[in-house]
């Protein structure tokens, strides 16, 4: 059986914008997304069976993952088969074993991290050569996230060859407007992180519907302005760039989850903390520090309230 192992990296939102609301319900939105060194490991391995079908099994260290067809890394490997198999006549086997470490449901696009590897995985196994625009498109018929992943992971998996580390959008940081899926790439910041997730999961549609709400009904609403920030990233004004770091979602998320509050709320006390935001829906808070050993010392104080915490940095 031939295999491959891709790294699976998470992201976090630098800026998040809602611009606008589409007739078929789906909102419009400006974000600035950058990947950072927490990853998830996802093993996909391929051979071919002689029961004339395409069978696809998922495991992992985290047993409440679910392992079925309602996996989107599953659901990228059904659509890569369908789509790019060659030799259809026989049957093959796909197999995906993912060792969890980014947070689950936790605003980081851990789920769409896992289907972006299955995506570049395949595509280098079966020798298809897809360019990494092609597979960002496949990625945007399996969720908004998808695509971003595609292009970090792109980059930094030397395993998947030089063709596609070297694609032009293949990056870490990037401008993402429309549904999420129209990707630009910019500069990203350099960066000693602190993640901390409280013990919720938040129902993503739930918050896009409650933040229409909000939108509507208070005035005086601050928004990021993206351009001012990617002009920002690609001159490293970090003054400029922390002035712009601001998600949309937290008048929803802090104010209706305590814990979440809580969270952000202890974050902003530790010692040279620069900036302090929610990433996506949530509910993982991160902190921005200036050196690493700012961020280790605030790290204890974060673990004591929640369980999964951790140290990252954003990847460049």
């Amino acid at each position: 059986m031939s295999g491959i192992n891709i790294k699976a990296y998470a992201k976090i939102n630098l800026a998040l914008d809602i611009t606008g609301r589409r007739d078929d319900g789906f909102h419009t939105v400006g974000m600035i997304m950058q990947q950072i060194d927490l990853h998830d490991d996802v093993l996909v391995r391929t051979r071919k069976n002689s029961f004339g079908e395409t069978r696809i099994t998922l495991s992992s260290n985290r047993p409440y993952l679910p392992t079925d067809m309602t996996n989107i890394a599953c659901k990228a490997a059904a659509l890569m088969d369908e789509r790019y198999r060659r030799d259809r006549e026989q049957g093959i086997d796909i197999r995906i074993d993912i060792k969890k470490r980014i947070f689950v449901s936790a605003g980081l696009a851990g789920g769409s991290s896992n289907a972006a590897a299955v995506i570049l995985g395949l595509n280098k196994l079966w020798d298809l050569k897809l360019s990494v625009k092609d597979m960002c498109s496949i990625g945007a018929e399996l969720g908004s996230d998808v695509p971003f992943c595609i292009m970090g992971q792109a980059k930094y998996n030397k395993v998947l060859g030089k063709a596609v580390n070297k694609d032009p959008l293949a990056c870490a940081c990037a401008f993402a407007g429309g549904t999420g899926t129209e990707l630009t790439p910019v500069k990203g910041i350099d960066a000693y992180l602190l993640l901390s997730k409280p013990p919720i999961s938040i129902s993503t549609k739930k918050a896009y519907d409650e933040i229409d709400a909000i939108l509507e009904s208070e005035n005086e609403i601050e928004h990021p302005d993206i351009p001012a920030m990617m002009s920002a990233l690609e001159r490293g004004e970090k003054d400029a760039i922390f002035a712009n770091m601001i998600n949309l979602f937290e008048l929803y998320t802090v104010r209706q989850f305590e814990c979440v509050k809580k969270t952000r709320d202890r974050m902003e006390q530790q010692a040279d903390v620069r900036k302090v935001l929610m990433s996506g829906t949530g509910p993982t808070v991160f902190s921005v520090y200036k050196d690493e050993q700012s961020a280790k010392a605030a790290y204890h104080a974060l673990a004591s309230v929640n369980k999964e915490t951790c140290l990252a940095h954003t990847l460049l």
